[in-house]
């Protein structure tokens, strides 16, 4: 064989390149894929738990803010029902409450910010936090306004434990008039944006009428069912209810005017004059403790009195009947265990008057004061009282004349039977 043929053969055996074994590549470029998978794995992993995490303490952080504010909310109801009493003095220690609901606990802690005073806005502070495992805690701070207040006989224009009358120019302003037994308005009283209510019948004659409020009638079931109690009776065409409704547990009859809407045969919504009774009458003991009052402060008269033009400040008792004439100023409590008499010109501000007997009021009288009697009260002549009239004897009370009741909430330092009622609003709160 020539050597031309030998390089053809050899040319023709040896191939044109030379493949080399490529199974570590592989495996490299699996492991390399593996790690981004993994890393990859990993990061969605971590973005599902954080995002778990992100929405648990989310939920968790919400209802922290829903414990912590229904420690908030069943304090404030403490105070006002007055299960939870606040620190008496800035300073003292604060008082602390504890709880729990289904989702986790309240702490909460009530402190006080300012003193505790009659006749301004108090503060107090009210610090609430919710805690749900370990998971969640938020916290509310919330500053509410601390104000005193009356018992709900002194929230009338006119409360009477038994009958009503209101007659001739009588007029009754932005308070209500309350009626344990039947209630007469005619010859043209007028009520000013207040209600009428009563626990017996309404009877309106003669331009008797109420303005900007309603008229409810109620009464035990035996007496609404006998006409007895509950029906409210609008006379001729001359009585108006205006912007108001007539609401009775009986029924509406007469020919006169209701602006709003006639309701009979429902529940009203009164209470029966018992409820006031038990609550609020000036008893015997309540007498002897005004007597003791007003010993310790030298103001106990034992023998008829008369009062006459003057300042007068603290708690007088006087052991008879007492006559005011003149000008009476001040800021007193009245006692007197028998009747009141106020004869002719008569002015004055910031008193009440407690009255175990019967208060009678005739001339000119303009007074701003809180008037309660045991007896019956008769208000007559040119009469003007910037305040409220209260009276729980059986002969009830009687308004004639050009009488007028711009109804005034009592002085918080009136010693009015009970302690004042202490109000807790919520001002302001942050978390």
């Amino acid at each position: 064989m020539d050597k031309k043929q030998k390089r053809r053969q050899t040319s023709i055996e040896k191939p044109l390149f030379f493949v080399q074994d490529k199974s570590g590549a592989i495996v490299v470029i699996a492991m390399i894929v593996l790690m981004v998978l993994a890393i990859l794995g990993a990061v969605v992993i971590r973005t599902i738990t954080t995002d778990a995490y992100i929405a648990i303490y989310d939920r968790s952080s919400k209802q922290a803010l829903y414990l912590a504010d229904a420690g908030l909310q069943r304090t404030l109801a403490g105070l006002n029902n007055d299960t939870i009493i606040p620190p008496a003095s800035v300073g003292d220690p604060a008082i602390q409450i504890n709880g729990s609901l289904s989702t986790g606990t309240y702490g909460v802690s009530v402190d006080r910010l300012t003193a505790k005073t009659l006749n301004t806005v108090n503060k107090i502070r009210i610090t609430s936090k919710g805690t749900v495992g370990t998971k969640g805690e938020k916290t509310i701070i919330a500053i509410v306004s601390e104000v005193a207040s009356y018992q709900e006989i002194y929230d009338f224009a006119f409360f009477s434990r038994y009958n009503l009358r209101l007659s001739g120019n009588a007029q009754a302003y932005e308070g209500d008039l309350y009626c344990g037994e039947d209630i007469t308005i005619s010859n043209n009283p007028v009520v000013i944006n207040g209600d009428v209510l009563t626990w017996g019948n309404a009877t309106f004659s003669s331009n008797g009428s109420v303005q900007n409020g309603s008229v409810r009638a109620a009464g035990d079931a035996s007496d609404v069912s006998a006409g007895r109690a509950g029906c409210i009776n609008l006379g001729n065409s001359s009585p108006r209810i205006y912007n108001g409704n007539a609401i009775a547990q009986g029924t509406v009859t007469g020919d006169g005017t209701v602006d709003g809407d006639i309701i009979p045969n429902t529940d009203p919504q009164v209470h029966p004059p018992e409820y006031y009774e038990t609550q609020y009458k000036v008893g015997t003991q309540d007498f002897t403790n005004y007597k003791t009052k007003a010993q310790t402060q030298s103001h106990y008269y034992n023998s008829d009195q008369m009062f006459r033009t003057g300042t007068y400040n603290g708690i007088y008792y006087i052991n008879g009947d007492l006559d005011i004439q003149g000008e009476i100023t001040g800021d007193a409590t009245f006692v007197v265990s028998r009747n009141m008499d106020v004869s002719g010109n008569v002015t004055g501000n910031g008193c009440a008057y407690i009255v175990d007997g019967n208060i009678s009021i005739n001339g000119s009288f303009n007074v701003a004061g809180t008037f309660y009697s045991n007896g019956y009260v008769k208000l007559n002549g040119n009469c003007t009282i910037d305040g409220s009239v209260c009276c729980f004897g059986r002969q009830g009370t009687m308004g004639l004349g050009n009488l007028t009741v711009n109804y005034t909430a009592p002085n918080a330092t009136d010693e009015l039977k009970g302690p004042p009622h202490w109000i807790y609003t919520q001002a302001s709160w942050k978390s």
